[in-house]
């Protein structure tokens, strides 16, 4: 009977200690102020005589540095192709207009590593066109070829591709007169084919989140703009954990305040710009601080870069952050040597 109670109790011990262990799907953060000031590490690109507005995204591919800029300022090219190591331009591309090869309403841009080409959506006809980069070396004229459509009701936006069955990012949803919520999704090129991710944060009622996705890591993040949250999922659409920070109100939009601006993987960190400001504020849409979190949605530190910041991306190979800025400057990199 000793024999049988003792180890009736070890079970016990085990099976509680094993409850104990396991992680929690809801982080509460109450304070983010491990602070590193990184401004004066910021070093600037210069786009020599290449014109660029405030509103851009920033990509990488092969040997290229890509900046595809938006708003109604932009008057005759959408897509700027620079060096990758050195910054100096090559080309631009992608033309404004209603005619054959030109774009109304340019969408985003996708990265296709593996064929060593990018896609470009024009939102207007709802298709999407395939660009080689060695053609248009080759060729500054020559013209994309079109790759698939996509449904109105379904805008695939910023999706990272994995191969032409699968592109993974956020979806631009219409709902009712103008207006539109966010959400994630498995886009299928061949089919034209969209599949919503199935987590939805229960106390959201209108979602605006950018995606941060992984591939490598099996992992997509939700970044909201109007909330303090961060929700970290698989490939699958499971929850991983919801992240909420010290300014969270349960999904209520209080005193309408920005809160993330725009994040990206930085090997095995998610760096994430973050506003924290009034949404009637001055630039209230900009960021001057990065929250850095492990993919387990744990803080560590956050880098103050003192400028206002609108566009990320990671250079895996030169290690460094460039940055898309409304300040005194346009575009920069951060090394990231000894800071994550």
């Amino acid at each position: 009977m000793k024999q049988i109670a003792l180890t009736s109790l070890l079970l016990s011990a085990v099976l509680l200690l094993a409850c104990s262990e396991q992680p929690t799907t809801e982080k509460y953060q109450k304070s983010r102020d491990n602070i590193v000031d990184v401004k004066d590490k910021v070093v600037e690109i210069n786009t020599g005589d290449v014109l660029i507005g405030n509103n851009n995204r920033l990509h990488l591919l092969d040997d290229y540095w890509i900046v595809i800029e938006y708003g109604w300022h932009v008057t005759e090219q959408f897509i700027h192709i620079f060096d990758r190591d050195t910054y100096k331009p090559i080309l631009s591309t992608a033309n404004k207009g209603q005619g054959p090869g030109e774009f109304a309403n340019p969408g985003s841009l996708i990265m296709d590593e593996a064929h060593h080409c990018f896609y470009f959506s024009d939102n207007a006809r709802m298709k999407l066109y395939t660009y080689y980069v060695d053609s248009l070396l080759a060729n500054p004229d020559w013209q994309p070829a079109y790759k698939c459509s996509f449904p109105e009701d379904q805008v695939p936006d910023e999706c990272v591709y994995v191969n032409d069955t699968l592109c993974i990012g956020r979806v631009i949803l219409p709902i009712g007169t103008n207006d539109f919520r966010t959400g994630v999704c498995c886009w299928n090129m061949q089919t034209s084919t969209i599949r919503i991710m199935p987590y939805e944060h229960p106390q959201i009622k209108k979602k605006r989140a950018k995606c941060v996705v992984s591939p490598e890591h099996n992992l997509y993040v939700d970044v909201y703009y109007r909330d303090d949250l961060l929700t970290f999922c698989d490939l699958d659409g499971n929850l991983k954990c919801n992240v909420y920070g010290p300014n969270w109100q349960n999904g209520e939009w209080t005193h309408g305040k920005d809160q993330f601006t725009n994040g990206v993987i930085c090997k095995d960190k998610l760096v994430v710009g973050y506003s924290g400001k009034d949404h009637r504020e001055k630039n209230s849409g900009y960021a001057t601080i990065l929250h850095v979190f492990d993919l387990d949605g744990n803080y560590i530190k956050t880098l103050d870069v003192g400028y206002l910041t609108y566009s990320l991306c990671y250079d895996e190979r030169n290690n460094r952050l460039l940055l898309g800025m409304d300040d005194e400057i346009q575009f920069g990199y951060l090394p990231l040597e000894g800071l994550l």
